[in-house]
């Protein structure tokens, strides 16, 4: 009879994304649109993509609704056009957009037209959405993508761009007699304009437009149009302006930027008006701002490194409280007529004023003498304490750093006995990780956050490192040792970087488990009436309400390497024993809410599982609620004895008072709101498998013998994750109404990392997950406009909307049982599986898991 303790009960499981193995040249099916649309329609991906021939048109008082990821392409056979006399609500989230393109743009629903690739889409290629005014409603186009086409006409139409883009277009907008806004859009590489109107009202909000540099204008508007621009960017405008104003037209831009071109940043003409305030215009060769027959009002900006700053001739001009600088020419030129320019009250370079770099016909004196002191928003910036996740600070025993470990032994040493104590005194903090076993953990994040204080955009930020073995509340109400013999207390400190920061305020940053200490450290703020001292709450990757990877680790020792990017593998004895007693690991298993808000049961039975333990008797064919985990967590309440350290196929018992003690303080974090000022922005990332439960079945063996230590089992694994917690968890303070929502201010945010790793590839960067979530770039660029500017645009892969799995997204996970080792390699050489440690004296298996959206789990002996 054949032992099923060792050989044949080992599994490994590799997961990578199916994407590698696809080829690009795929077909899909397709529907032809031809002729009127004369009833409300919905294109949705079952249809995907719609080929347009020739003029398709949706009457007036009908609306055509595109949903999330569907392709609409234009037939290149003829002149193809999409006329909209009704309502057009393009509806894409920020992780499926809609696209309009070119029939032969392979890339966006597979090579349509069959030629296998051999015509390539152009910005010439036939296209355009026509918008006409005869609807009561207006367009709306959000988290759309439009290309290789003609771009957008509108006519008498109002139509919203929001979260779109339009790129390798002829022109990008032509509008007349129309309002248009766009809101978090960009426009680039457009041929002619990037956007024309005239007669019309335009408003351009959080949006980059950069046309190609044969480019007429970047914005021209004409025939009384009305302009605004705000918190915008016009840069790399080419050859020609990258504002034009013209015939009657008036246009008022703030906080914005004029970026590099080969003409002018603004050229004003025909009786028209350009204001400015908090505007920077650097780089175009010839004039920065060229005024003919106009007027000029520019405050509390910067004309820096152009030809001339400020050219004009006629019209009045004024520009004040405003540096003036490196302009190769003249600061401000009088190129003719008898208008005097007021430049007073600005910084030139030196204290000695503008010298030879202003023309006549110029007023200049009084300057300023220093360069003008620039207004700080209204909330900017609070300094920043960040708390660190379970296990991402370092511990060490004097000089003998115990955590990251080198071997089982270092782990030993943390063990706590049953009471939740150490085994080993004198234990200490040593920093928080930045970088283990050659991966990134914080490591550039502490560099973003240092940047901040080197830049002057706060005071100063501060790590609350702490001893991750004990329960969140304990943590905040206990001395935490530090290296050299002293301690802190979380209050204090929180005090200190309160009593220097501009605001007297301060954010709190969150990883994993820092964000249920965080909940606890509050609540105690709030207790000594000390919640003013907090502006924010940033939670990343929190598990809120618990994580069933926890069961997996506490019941089995399976899947520890935790932070994954560690690069090695606790053996399961050592990983089990040492959770049984760690405090924290009981609070984050699943918690009453959890199964409130999850269906998916925890725990499952197979019915062949009562040969070996009869599971279903006590529990049906699954565990689905708390009462029921705890049972079984507790040994079927007492019937059911704690295995020998060993047995890590026999699922653990607990310790009762733990569990309760966890069970209260869970109790109290689910119902935890923030503070009346407190602003929570929740962020949770998503797209990869993750743990939701373990499956209990019969050994798959022949002849094993029906013991405990012998049942089979399996991870259940959802797509709603990070690799360690799953999506629920993440943002269980999500709102569900408009009422909570405006009470508890409370903002959930998603971070696509199957995408985000599928750009890594093409790029050799890191296979980003739970563990070093923060080292997504774009998530840093999301929390720097949070700390600055309470700011909401959303950078590449983060977005407000959950993303929608893709059917083209699928999953490959390959399983053998030992002794078979199972190694993966990608096209670039990256690799998934076991390594041999560099360390000879350590005996923890080494692991790599380069190969984006890939992972290395073991599981069983």
């Amino acid at each position: 009879m054949q032992n099923c303790n060792s050989k044949c009960k080992s599994f490994v499981v590799i997961s990578l994304a199916l994407f590698f193995f696809i080829s690009t040249n795929v077909s899909y099916a397709s529907t032809d649109v031809a002729g009127d649309i004369a009833a409300d329609t919905f294109w949705t991906t079952a249809g995907s993509p719609f080929i347009i021939h020739g003029s398709v048109a949706v009457l007036s008082g009908i609306t055509l609704t595109v949903e999330p990821g569907v392709v609409i392409k234009f037939a290149q056979d003829e002149l193809s056009y999409l006329d909209i006399f009704g309502t057009l609500l393009a509806d894409g989230i920020e992780a499926n957009p809609v696209y309009f393109t070119s029939l032969y743009d392979d890339s966006r629903g597979g090579d349509t037209n069959g030629d296998g690739g051999a015509t390539l889409p152009s910005l010439f290629d036939e296209g355009q959405i026509l918008f006409f005014g005869t609807s009561s409603a207006p367009s709306v186009l959000r988290y759309a993508d439009i290309a290789y086409s003609d771009g957008l006409f509108l006519d008498g139409a109002e139509v919203k761009l929001d979260h779109t883009e339009i790129h390798d277009v002829e022109y990008g907008i032509f509008g007349l007699n129309s309002t248009l806004s766009l809101s978090t859009t960009i426009i680039r590489d457009a041929l002619t304009y990037g956007i024309l109107i005239t007669e019309s009202e335009l408003v351009v909000s959080g949006s980059l437009i950069s046309p190609l540099p044969e480019t007429f204008s970047a914005v021209a508007i004409t025939g009384n149009s009305n302009l605004t621009i705000e918190n915008s960017r016009l840069e790399d405008a080419g050859f020609g302006v990258a504002l034009r104003v013209d015939s009657g037209s008036s246009a008022v831009v703030t906080n914005s930027v004029f970026q590099n071109g080969l003409r002018d940043a603004a050229w004003v003409h025909g009786n028209s008006a350009l204001a400015m305030d908090d505007v920077t215009v650097d780089g175009f060769p010839r004039s920065g701002i060229s005024i003919y027959d106009g007027s000029l009002l520019f405050t509390n900006g910067a004309i820096t490194n152009n030809g001339s700053g400020v050219m004009f001739n006629d019209g009045p001009v004024t520009v004040s409280h405003s540096s003036i600088t490196g302009n190769a020419d003249y600061g401000v030129l009088r190129e003719s007529g008898v208008t005097v320019a007021d430049a007073r009250n600005n910084w030139w370079g030196s204290d000695a004023g503008p010298g030879s770099s202003v023309s006549e016909g110029v007023l200049f004196d009084p300057w300023l003498t220093s360069p003008p002191e620039e207004l700080p928003p209204a909330e900017c910036c609070s300094s920043v304490a960040f708390i660190p996740g379970l296990q991402a600070t370092r511990l060490a025993l004097g000089d003998n750093r115990l955590w990251e470990p080198n071997r089982n032994a270092d782990v030993e040493k943390l063990f706590l006995d049953d009471l939740g104590n150490p085994r080993t005194a004198g234990i200490k903090t040593d920093g928080i990780l930045d970088e283990a076993a050659g991966f990134n953990i914080y490591k550039n994040f502490m560099v973003f956050l240092d940047e901040l204080v080197g830049d002057e955009t706060i005071e100063q930020w501060q790590a609350f490192p702490y001893d991750w073995r004990f329960s969140a509340a304990d943590v905040v109400a206990s001395d935490i040792p530090l290296p050299d013999g002293s301690t802190y207390r979380m209050k204090e400190r929180i005090e200190e970087l309160a009593a220097s920061s501009e605001t007297g305020k301060v954010t709190i940053i969150t990883h994993s488990n820092g964000g249920l200490v965080a909940k606890h450290f509050i609540r105690a703020l709030e207790a000594d009436g000390k919640a003013g001292l907090l502006d924010k709450l940033i939670l990343v990757a929190s598990p809120q309400t618990g994580t069933p990877k926890a069961l997996a680790g506490m019941l089995h020792g399976d899947d520890q390497t935790i932070p994954s990017k560690l690069g090695f593998v606790l053996n399961k004895k050592t990983a089990r024993t040492f959770a049984e007693n760690m405090p924290s690991a009981y609070g984050l298993l699943p918690s009453e809410t959890y199964f409130a808000d999850v269906f998916d049961p925890v725990i499952e039975f197979d019915e062949d599982v009562s040969a070996i333990y009869d599971f279903g008797a006590l529990y049906g064919d699954s565990i689905d609620s708390r009462n029921e985990l705890e049972a079984f967590l507790l040994g079927d309440d007492g019937v059911r004895t704690e295995p020998d350290d060993d047995d890590t196929d026999s699922p653990n018992v607990l310790d009762a008072d733990m569990l309760a003690t966890a069970s209260s303080s869970q109790a109290l974090t689910d119902a935890w709101t923030a503070p009346a000022g407190i602003r929570v922005i929740q962020i949770a990332g998503w797209g990869l498998d993750t743990i939701r439960g373990v499956r209990y079945k019969d050994c798959d063996v022949p002849f094993c013998p029906d013991t405990l230590s012998n049942l089979d089992r399996e991870l259940l694994l959802v797509h709603d994750g990070d690799g360690t917690v799953v999506i629920p968890s993440a943002v269980a303070m999500d709102c569900v109404s408009p009422e909570h929502c405006a009470e508890a201010d409370v903002e959930t945010y998603y971070v696509n990392l199957k995408e985000y790793n599928k750009e890594l590839l093409l790029n050799r960067r890191r296979n980003r997950e739970h563990a070093d979530i923060l080292e997504v770039e774009y998530l840093k660029d999301f929390i720097e406009n949070i700390i600055v500017a309470d700011g909401l645009a959303l950078p590449n892969f983060i977005a407000s909307d959950k993303p929608i799995s893709k059917d083209e997204d699928k999953i490959l996970r390959f399983r053998v049982h030992s002794p078979v080792s199972l190694d993966l390699f990608d096209g670039d050489g990256n690799h998934t599986g076991l390594v041999q440690n560099p360390d000879p004296d350590s005996d923890l298996a080494g692991i790599e898991q380069e190969i984006p959206n890939s992972y290395y789990w073991e599981f069983g002996e």
